[in-house]
């Protein structure tokens, strides 16, 4: 998970700038489980008070806090 203050015109397919960028590493022949994780990640930064709070997070050890209690919330 990456942040930029700053946000960076993406060519979004909502027209707004991105300013969070995931990257996700997947196993040869796991498509399948990439997807899931994709989809429930992003149902997660949909909701504008987690993606406030990673913005707003002073590094990386507090986003991956944020992450971790809305997993398992």
């Amino acid at each position: 998970l990456g942040r930029s203050k700053q946000t960076i015109d993406f060519d979004a397919l909502d027209g707004q700038p991105v300013g969070l960028v995931i990257l996700f590493l997947v196993p040869p022949l796991q498509f399948q489980k990439h997807l899931q994780t994709m989809v429930e990640f992003s149902k997660h930064l949909q909701q504008p008070d987690i993606h406030q709070a990673l913005m707003q997070a002073p590094d990386a050890g507090a986003m991956l806090q944020i992450i971790m209690e809305r997993k398992t919330s």
